[in-house]
């Protein structure tokens, strides 16, 4: 009798967990230097100049890969947050 408690205990634990679980989820975190570089990072790496042409197409290539493999669902930026507004402008 102690062991069909048991049993019934264990049972209805495993059985709530199955109710009450989500989905995982896959998260890519993506990180890169500061572009606006003002000299005070840790580590010094040459800064490029992400506005020319060929940068740009990079980033480019770079942003339509994630979007095409990953299909994000959603995109964090750290940026200042005085830029919110025209962050949601943009995005």
């Amino acid at each position: 009798m102690k062991t069909a408690k048991i049993f019934f205990v264990l049972s209805l634990i495993f059985f709530n967990s199955l109710i009450y679980s989500q989905d995982k989820i896959n998260v890519v975190l993506l990180g890169t230097y500061h572009f606006n570089n003002p000299g005070n990072d840790a580590i010094k790496s040459e800064v490029r100049n992400i506005l020319e042409p060929k940068n740009q197409a990079e980033l480019e290539e770079i942003t339509d890969l994630i979007y095409r493999k990953l299909k994000p669902d959603q995109i964090f930026v750290e940026e200042e947050f005085s830029n919110k507004a025209k962050l949601n402008q943009l995005y």
